[in-house]
């Protein structure tokens, strides 16, 4: 567990890194805050924040980009950032294992989400390309 918890510290807390708002069909006062990388993981939030005009900075002066999702709400938005932390974790482990023989014996868990809202999460990850 204290693996895990480092690691999500490194991704929250890297202060050059510019960071990506998502904000649902709730507004914006109510975004999701991920780290650019962990955006980068999805080939349509690229594109959202290449074509944005909507860029701000922190006080520490990392660069914020807005992405509006109209059609997603931020309790799925929040499942999203869950599994851009859980996908940007076990693809590092995979990377950094030496060999092929190694990545079967590496213990992936399944992603945990509520099943209700399969069909809402299985449609954002289709749209986000994820």
């Amino acid at each position: 567990m204290v693996k895990k918890e480092i690691l999500e510290e490194e991704i929250i807390n890297d202060l050059n890194e510019p960071l990506v708002y998502l904000i649902g069909q709730d507004g914006a006062d109510s975004h999701i805050q991920i780290p650019y990388r962990l955006a980068t993981l999805s080939s349509t939030l690229v594109k959202f924040i290449e074509n944005s005009n909507n860029t701000d900075t922190t006080s520490d002066g990392r660069d914020i980009y807005e992405v509006k999702l109209d059609g997603i709400s931020t309790n799925i938005l929040t499942y999203v950032k869950k599994y851009l932390e859980y996908k940007f974790e076990n693809e590092s482990m995979i990377k950094n294992s030496n060999t092929k023989a190694s990545d079967a014996m590496l213990d992936i868990p399944d992603f945990e989400y509520p099943k209700d809202l399969s069909l809402e999460l299985l449609m954002a990850a289709d749209f986000l390309d994820i």
